[in-house]
């Protein structure tokens, strides 16, 4: 979703990462023609859950197209500062 998250999965390896800086932009990202396989990473909250439900409808054209849509999906966890936890939250943990 954050440029936070696209960092760590650079660093994890990714060769391409894109970020949408908000969950609610997701569906809004062009995905280049040369994109095989595309990995959404939403946060675990109400508002990343609801924007990976959108992109997903919104990326159906490139499905048809060939390219392999996937979620990385963690499970919905708490902090203790109230806050939902997400990519980094885990790789931390």
């Amino acid at each position: 979703e954050g440029p936070e998250n696209a960092l760590s999965l650079r660093k994890m390896g990714a060769n391409f990462v894109a970020c949408s800086v908000y969950g609610t932009n997701l569906h809004n990202l062009i995905i280049p023609s040369y994109v095989k396989k595309l990995i959404i990473v939403p946060d675990m909250d109400n508002a990343g859950l609801k924007s990976l439900e959108r992109s997903l409808e919104s990326y159906k054209t490139y499905q048809k197209m060939g390219v392999i849509l996937q979620e990385l999906i963690f499970p919905k966890v708490v902090l203790p500062s109230g806050k939902g936890a997400d990519l980094n939250d885990f790789l931390v943990g």
